[in-house]
């Protein structure tokens, strides 16, 4: 089953040519297997990407980053929020 949901979550700033959209999620799986795909566009001087990612995977750098730098790391959102 594919579900995909509108969400809008930018960052970044236009004007210095870098912005990270998450613009929506995909549900896949049935059951005990569902989970959400977050679609992330990625625009870096004229130069764009779009890929689906996991909450987990965002969680997963969240704690390392948070790891390797420490209290400037800003709280990760929950899945509710996102």
């Amino acid at each position: 089953m594919r579900l995909y949901v509108v969400v809008e979550l930018v960052f970044g700033c236009a004007d210095d040519g870098e912005v990270i959209h998450i613009p929506g999620y995909v549900v896949r799986g049935a059951g005990s297997q569902t989970h959400y795909e977050y679609e992330v566009r990625v625009n870096v001087n004229g130069e764009s990407w779009s890929l689906l990612r996991r909450y987990r995977r965002f969680r997963d750098l969240h704690l390392s980053m948070r790891g390797k730098y420490g209290a400037p790391v800003r709280k990760m959102p929950t899945t509710s929020v996102l």
